[in-house]
């Protein structure tokens, strides 16, 4: 029951989180879809002529072929777009396996570890310190890294948004990714 109880904490620290950005995340990037099927994308695209004609003036040969750009990115969306699909199954199959592994560990994790200092050829004394400190390493790294990411991605939202930068939650999100 704690292992279970313990795996739902984990899932409601994650997954809740991450459904939340997620659901911000396709907001913005919804508005950004509709930024360029209304009349800001014609006012984009002119903005882009007159870069043109700017850059014109230094370098005669240069040419910013918008319509070329969007042909060759959706071309490559379009190309890339059942591999981005298999990573999606894959990801959902490991995030579904780690969850079982995880609720194992809980539920069996002392055992193991017993099992290994047991087969170490080590002092049983000198295997415990050495799981000690991996485990501190290993939670001091994964913590450090995570929490750097989070405050990068939050800093820079609160930032974009101080400064009032549309999308400033889409531009935090990647920048903590």
């Amino acid at each position: 029951l704690a292992s279970f109880v313990s795996l739902i904490v984990v899932i409601g620290l994650i997954v809740f989180p991450l459904t939340i950005i997620g659901s911000l995340l396709l907001r913005e990037a919804v508005s950004v879809y509709a930024m360029f099927n209304t009349s800001s994308y014609t006012s984009f695209t002119t903005a882009l002529g007159e870069l043109e004609a700017v850059v014109r003036t230094f370098v005669p040969e240069f040419t910013l072929d918008i319509g070329g750009i969007v042909a060759q990115v959706a071309n490559f969306i379009a190309s890339h777009l059942v591999s981005l699909f298999a990573g999606t199954a894959s990801t959902i199959f490991y995030f579904m396996l780690s969850l079982i592994a995880t609720f194992y560990f809980f539920r069996d994790g002392s055992t193991i570890t017993k099992y290994l200092v047991k087969l170490s050829p080590l002092k049983d004394g000198e295997d415990s310190l050495i799981l000690d400190r991996l485990a501190t390493s290993v939670r001091s790294v994964a913590l450090g890294t995570v929490l750097v990411a989070l405050i990068q991605g939050v800093l820079t939202s609160v930032g974009l948004w101080l400064f009032g930068f549309d999308r400033a939650i889409l531009w935090g999100v990647i920048a903590a990714i």
